[in-house]
């Protein structure tokens, strides 16, 4: 029933009660009477809780003509109007799980406390989604009170009314940062790349040194190669023997200083190198990381995903949803984060179960690492009734005074659940077969270079010697023909 006001004059102030047969007001309905008996006017306010109750009227204000004009109010009229004088109303909850519904708790403290307030009691019934639940009872007229926070669509606004904002909707993706070595060659984020060049610098220069050195010695008569030069600076740079024999002052001065010096860097290298492996990544950040860096998609089986991620006219985020779809990558909370404790997968759903199950089935060093991205636009759950239910007023003064005097925030801060802390971040993280993915790449490059190497030389003595077998067989026809 829409809500309306009249007001009505009687000069007569005769049945004072009529408008409890003309009129169907209800309590949202402002139903007024204006009365005059000798210079005395009297305001008079009708309501009616629900059609079956009985009309109530209350003096509203009063003045005299023959006096000077004040209006008195009566205040006990405005304090009665928030009271549903033990009203028993019907509360609909959306129960998703019996394991993990820490929302169905908190919308249940509310709904009590906004009972409390407005002199009500109220009768909770469970349900199990919005669609086919809730905003079917609402729509139905079934249930007075949706205590479950919805989220706002076009098609839900043609039957429910939203008040005010309850609880968080909190869908992200979460994920766990995957090591360094995934997205990072932790190798040569050792050192700056000016560090690099100067260690390369300076084993050029002390190979030209070599040579130099090498030349004036007097056991070394023949002419050292640059190859065999580079090759002993590289074998001293790396901390292992030195492939030439110094018999120079100069000579073992060199092998010495590039040694100790050296060695100080490979100290270093060696510390940053135990430090990189340990830490996670930080280029893993949007939408797009997740895809190019091979993450393991996938999003809570909720009406929530299905029908706001299903919206997405972004292409990034259309693509998104097309991989979790094609994958069957809808699932429940605990597999899906089951697949965040496998590391290099993310799941998107409410962030309060996901969390909730983390707590109770993680490791301590599990728990690190946790990131967040947000894939749909920030989702507010609002508190509902029925499209023009007279207890809209009612209900939404009550949720204004539960938050002003901070219950609202309360509950949330109890039942719904952050981050969890990480406690076990100084463990110890075993070297896998990713951070060493450079090393052996390396090795199998070298093997491959070698092996084409032999076999360009192979050719090349086989050409060499075909050549010269050419070459002796002409001068054989040659002197031949001589003679």
């Amino acid at each position: 029933m829409q809500k309306f006001k009249w007001i009505l004059f009687d000069s007569h102030a005769v049945n004072q009660n009529a408008t409890d047969v003309a009129i169907p007001q209800l309590i949202h309905s402002e139903v007024f009477l204006i009365t005059e008996n000798a210079n005395h006017y009297n305001i008079w306010q009708f309501s009616k809780l629900f059609p079956t109750y009985p009309t109530t009227r209350q003096l509203y204000a009063s003045w005299r003509l023959d006096s000077v004009p004040h209006l008195q109010l009566n205040s006990e009229v405005f304090a009665d109007r928030w009271n549903l004088q033990g009203a028993r109303l019907k509360a609909s909850v959306v129960c998703s799980s019996s394991e993990i519904n820490t929302s169905a708790k908190a919308d249940k403290a509310v709904t009590t406390a906004l009972a409390n307030i407005l002199n009500a009691s109220v009768t909770f019934h469970c349900t199990p989604n919005w669609k086919q639940g809730l905003i079917h009872d609402l729509r139905t007229r079934s249930t007075d009170l949706g205590a479950t926070p919805s989220y706002m669509t076009p098609d839900r606004l043609k039957s429910v009314q939203f008040l005010a904002m309850t609880g968080p909707l909190d869908y992200k993706f979460i994920y766990r940062s995957p090591k360094l070595s995934y997205t990072d060659n932790v190798f040569l984020l050792s050192f700056h790349d000016r560090v690099w060049l100067s260690i390369g610098a300076v084993i050029l220069l002390a190979t030209a040194l070599q040579m130099i050195i090498t030349r004036f010695e007097s056991d070394h008569p023949e002419q050292l190669g640059v190859s065999d030069a580079l090759l002993n600076m590289i074998g001293i740079a790396s901390q292992q023997e030195a492939l030439i024999n110094p018999q120079s002052v100069s000579s073992r001065t060199l092998n010495i200083v590039m040694l100790i010096s050296l060695m100080f860097l490979y100290i270093c290298f060696s510390a940053n190198i135990v430090a990189l492996i340990q830490s996670p990544t930080a280029r893993v950040r949007t939408l797009g990381d997740l895809l190019r860096w091979g993450f393991e998609l996938s999003a809570q089986d909720s009406d929530i995903n299905r029908i706001f991620m299903a919206n997405e006219s972004n292409s990034l985020r259309s693509t998104i949803y097309t991989t979790i779809q094609n994958s069957n990558g809808f699932l429940p909370v605990a597999n899906g984060t089951e697949r965040i404790r496998q590391g290099l997968a993310a799941f998107h759903g409410d962030t309060n179960q996901i969390y909730r199950y983390m707590i109770d089935q993680f490791d301590e060093n599990e728990k690190c690492n946790l990131n967040e991205i947000n894939f749909l636009p920030p989702l507010q759950g609002y508190y509902t009734v029925a499209k023009d239910s007279p207890l809209a007023e009612h209900v939404k003064y009550g949720l204004l005074k539960l938050r002003e005097l901070g219950f609202l925030q309360r509950e949330i801060a109890m039942h719904y659940q952050r981050k969890p802390a990480c406690i076990g971040e100084n463990l110890f993280v075993p070297i896998s077969m990713i951070d060493a993915i450079f090393s052996i790449q390396l090795m199998g490059w070298a093997l491959v270079l070698t092996i084409v190497i032999f076999a360009l030389e192979v050719t090349w003595k086989r050409y060499n010697a075909n050549l010269f077998v050419v070459r002796w067989i002409q001068r054989k026809i040659a002197k031949h023909k001589n003679k």
